[in-house]
């Protein structure tokens, strides 16, 4: 089973309640939509504070790229313009199913913007999303995660 029909398995909405960079719990909602009969993941995800504000709100799709490769391209309030994110390895949490990582520029070169999103297949049906980051000449680290419940569409 390749990682795109991993996701497509897992299509539906998502809720449940995380944490930020700044330390601020957060209600992360995520939907995953199959388009063009299973070539790609639509993906939305909104990060919401307990007072209501929005801390982070993105739009995205996930699918084989020109030459095959896995990749997440998304649009958010994070910086401006679309950012492609390449299929990278790594350690998944424990527990864990399956962890696709999606990662932009190399983590180890401080000059360089460098981020990676995952998401976390839990073999229960939850999905979690988690990010890691690190500025031009700034620390990468992990930066939010949250881990989300299927929930009944409305």
């Amino acid at each position: 089973m390749t990682d795109l029909d991993r996701l497509l398995t897992r299509v539906g909405r998502y809720g449940g309640h995380g944490i930020n960079h700044e330390d601020q719990p957060f209600h992360g909602e995520l939907c995953l939509e199959a388009i063009l009969d299973g070539g790609g993941i639509a993906l939305s995800f909104r990060a919401v504070g307990i007072d209501g504000t929005l801390y982070h709100e993105e739009r995205g799709w996930i699918a084989p790229d020109e030459g095959g490769a896995l990749a997440l391209w998304s649009l958010s309030t994070e910086g401006p313009g679309v950012r492609r994110h390449l299929r990278r390895h790594g350690v998944a949490p424990e527990g864990v199913e399956t962890s696709l990582i999606f990662g932009l520029g190399d983590r180890t070169d401080a000059s360089v913007l460098r981020v990676e999103l995952a998401l976390d297949l839990w073999p229960d049906g939850d999905i979690g999303y988690r990010s890691a980051w690190g500025l031009p000449h700034g620390a990468f680290e992990p930066r939010s995660s949250v881990r989300m419940h299927p929930v009944e569409a409305s």
